[in-house]
């Protein structure tokens, strides 16, 4: 799986936000992940340091899109597992009738 993130960081005193797109690509499907915002805000009792607060934010984005992309993939694995299930079930029904066509075959020869 590939993750292709973008990031854009907005400082209004003491407030850092991030906002991070992104698109995900894996063996079977592809799909946007949207955009999330991080939020860093510094308590009045602390020093303002921009550093930290853009890496908090950028943290917290991620967090978010990381649950994002998990939920959108195990809607997908319950999607699949439900056509795995018809599959199951087609393969069984067509089983059947190759069983009845074989004795109908049978029968006919005899």
């Amino acid at each position: 799986m590939k993750i292709y993130q973008k990031t854009k960081f907005h400082q209004s005193g003491n407030v850092v936000v991030c906002i991070m797109t992104a698109k995900v690509n894996t063996f079977c499907m592809s799909f946007n992940a949207g955009s999330v915002r991080g939020i860093a805000r510094c308590a009045p009792e602390d020093q303002f340091d921009l550093k930290k607060g853009l890496m908090i934010a950028e943290s917290k984005a991620t967090q978010k899109m990381y649950n994002r992309i998990s939920s959108t993939l195990s809607k997908a694995l319950k999607e699949t597992y439900k056509e795995l299930e018809y599959l199951k079930n087609e393969l069984n029904r067509i089983a059947d009738l190759q069983d009845t066509e074989e004795q109908h075959f049978e029968e006919i020869c005899q």
